[in-house]
């Protein structure tokens, strides 16, 4: 399946939103933990400056607007497929009345626009977005975004995070299981997350994205955040 193919059944998945929105309003995906991760190392790396963020699969916003409204953010750009979720985005930031900017259309493809541009940011941050990218799109991934950070830039990255020594098909049965024992999940929703998870997920072992941000030339990499199926893990530029 090429990757217009893949994009465009993801954007019409998250167009409807509603699911999605769901998973984390009951904390299924462990918003809250990652959203007070976040908060923290941006405390910790900018107490009192101002910086540039770059939000990749930036979706409706919510999560990391509650963040932004504790900084001064000098500017913020927004990527996603989805024109649903950009809308919400822009209602989410509308304390940010100025530079704040969206592009709708593939991330990896945004950064590549971004990097002829000659624009480099503080920080990038993507949450739930990089498991749909193949394992030769992810390292492109890691590659533009070292070359788009500022020389003490850090890259945030919240996602599924594949177990060390077990396939990918018997782990996403596990975290679709897990999804299941959510009370406001219906059998129904867990038939539309089981088509799309089995069908478009790609997650990667800590160890394999280790190695990918190595090859990038980031200096350093730790897991901030470790939840079950899902974790926080930061790139030093």
């Amino acid at each position: 399946m090429n990757r217009t193919t893949i994009n465009a059944t993801v954007r019409n998945f998250f167009d409807g939103w509603h699911l999605y929105k769901k998973l984390v309003d009951c904390n299924a995906l462990s918003h809250k933990e990652m959203c007070i991760a976040t908060n923290e190392i941006l405390q910790d790396k900018y107490p009192l400056l101002n910086f540039s963020i770059l939000d990749l699969g930036c979706g409706d916003a919510a999560n990391i607007a509650k963040t932004l409204q504790q900084f001064e953010v000098s500017n913020y750009t927004g990527i996603d497929l989805s024109s649903e979720a950009i809308k919400l985005a822009k209602q989410n930031l509308h304390f940010m009345n100025k530079n704040i900017t969206f592009m709708q259309c593939d991330f990896i493809a945004g950064m590549q626009l971004k990097m002829q541009q000659q624009e480099v940011f503080d920080v990038i941050y993507t949450a739930y977005a990089l498991h749909h990218y193949t394992s030769q799109e992810k390292q492109i991934f890691f590659d533009r975004a070292h070359a788009l950070l500022k020389p003490d830039g850090i890259l945030i990255v919240i996602d599924i995070i594949l177990e060390e020594n077990t396939t990918i098909k018997k782990f996403l049965s596990k975290e679709i299981k897990f999804l299941a024992t959510f009370p406001t999940i219906t059998t129904t929703n867990i038939a539309q997350l089981s088509e799309h998870i089995l069908t478009y997920d790609i997650p990667e072992t800590i160890s394999t994205y280790c190695n990918m941000v190595t090859q990038s030339g980031f200096k350093d990499f730790n897991v901030i955040c470790d939840k079950k199926f899902f974790k926080l893990f930061v790139c030093y530029n």
